[in-house]
This record gives structure tokens, C-alpha cells and sequence, in this order.
């Protein structure tokens, strides 16, 4: 068998997506990534509203959208278990928008402290391999920021804690052998739950990022930009848990 040959194999398991059953939900999700990839455009038009808070929002924002392509990915071609690790980065991810728009002017300053040691880091000429290898002060402060908002979502709701280790240990450790074995059999049922997660983590994301912009004219783009989008998920029904719809 040649390496082509190989390939197309190992690419054979793919889920239905826009030709199966769960159509109407990937179509919405699909459409829900270009848009929201669409708003990554809204720094250039405009520039003017854009303070540091706001640029820090922004990088967790298209982080996010890129996780979410790769959730979709790991959907489309059944790797389920690559699906949860990318489930807890994008419920983290949301959590960090929350607390960073609480406490709007500590978020400034992270965003002008990062910018300083980048700017010193870039002035030593160092690898890139080298730079990856040195701990930002902004690093520290986002693990806290996380790590209050993880604490506060499982005082509010007791069954996170297990959403939470199962997304984060689901073939993490090759001592859990039984989802380390899961195979990579196309499902529906699978299918239409991950790409469910995906649209509500998404439309989570947008709200996140609407609030940043709370009294400026970068709030009312977007909610024009994605209003139709938003009604169609919303006519999904209930919001999952652990996302405030």
C-alpha cells in the first residue's frame, strides 16, 4: 500500500456533517465560524476604539475561533478524544473573557506589561524556540483569573467539577485505558452533542466579546453583524450548561 493510499484510509472516517442527519446544526455552526472570523475584521474598522482591555479580548477571542475550527475538525473526522482537550481549552478560554471583563483596568495593564516584555524579548534577538521558553509575568495572572472563574463555576454548579475532569483527563494519561482504546467510528449521536458544544461555546464567545465593547460602537457592529446568527441558535432551544445564553 502506498503512502496515498495510507492517507486515505486513516481520512475514510469522517461523520456526515452537511450530508447526514445532523445537517441543519453543522450548517449553523459552519456559518457561525465565518462570521465569526469575519469579525476579526472590526479592529481595522475601528481602530480608534480599540484600548488595551479591548486588544487583550481580542487575542483570547481569535485563539478561540481558531479552537473552534479545529473542534469542528476533530468532529468531522471522529477524533473524539482530540475533541475533548480542545472542549476544556475553549470552556477556559470563555471563563478567561469572563473574569478579564470584570476587572477591565487590571486586564489594561496585563496587556501593557505583555506588550513591554514581548517588545525586550524581541530587542534580544532571541529564537523563536528560545523566546517560547520564557515565562511571561502575564502567564501567572491569567492562570489565577482562570482559576477563580473554574472555582466560581463549581460553586454554582456542583456536576462541573465532573464535566470538567472529564474533558481534561478523557485520554490525557495512558492509564485511562478505556478511553485511550475509543475508536474512531462515525456516530451521529457524537456528532450532533460536539458540534451542539461548539455552536453554544461560540455564541458564548461573542457574547464575551460584545461585553468588552459595552457603550461603544464596536457593541452595536456586532450585534448587527450577528444577530441573524444568534437567532438561529437560539431557536436550538436550551442553552447548555456551564454557557450564559
Amino acid at each position: 500500500m502506498d503512502a496515498g493510499d495510507i492517507e486515505k484510509r486513516i481520512l475514510s472516517n469522517q461523520n456526515e456533517g452537511l450530508e447526514g442527519k445532523n445537517k441543519k446544526p453543522v450548517s449553523i455552526l459552519l456559518r457561525l465560524l465565518n462570521q465569526m472570523q469575519e469579525l476579526q475584521k472590526v479592529q481595522q474598522e475601528f481602530p480608534e476604539e480599540f484600548n488595551d482591555h479591548h486588544k487583550h479580548i481580542f487575542l483570547h477571542y481569535t485563539s478561540s475561533v481558531i479552537n473552534l475550527e479545529e473542534g469542528y475538525i476533530n468532529t468531522k473526522y471522529c477524533n473524539y478524544k482530540s475533541f475533548k482537550r480542545t472542549l476544556r481549552y475553549l470552556y477556559e478560554s470563555y471563563l478567561v473573557l469572563e473574569g478579564l471583563n470584570e476587572d477591565r483596568a487590571e486586564s489594561k495593564d496585563m496587556m501593557k506589561e505583555w506588550k513591554q516584555e514581548v517588545k525586550e524579548l524581541n530587542e534580544e534577538g532571541l529564537s523563536t524556540e528560545d523566546r517560547m521558553k520564557e515565562e511571561l509575568s502575564i502567564v501567572d495572572k491569567l492562570h489565577k483569573i482562570r482559576g477563580n472563574k473554574k472555582g466560581e463555576m463549581k460553586k454554582k454548579n456542583k456536576r462541573y467539577g465532573d464535566f470538567y475532569n472529564l474533558s481534561s483527563n478523557y485520554a490525557s494519561h495512558p492509564v485511562r485505558l478505556g478511553a485511550s482504546m475509543s475508536d474512531r467510528t462515525p456516530d451521529e449521536d457524537k456528532e450532533l452533542n460536539q458540534v451542539v458544544h461548539l455552536i453554544w461555546l461560540g455564541y458564548g464567545t461573542i457574547q464575551k466579546l460584545e461585553n468588552a465593547f459595552e457603550g461603544t460602537d464596536v457593541k452595536e457592529y456586532i450585534e448587527e453583524e450577528t444577530g441573524g446568527i444568534k437567532k438561529e441558535i437560539e431557536d436550538l432551544g436550551k442553552t447548555p450548561e456551564f454557557i450564559d445564553g
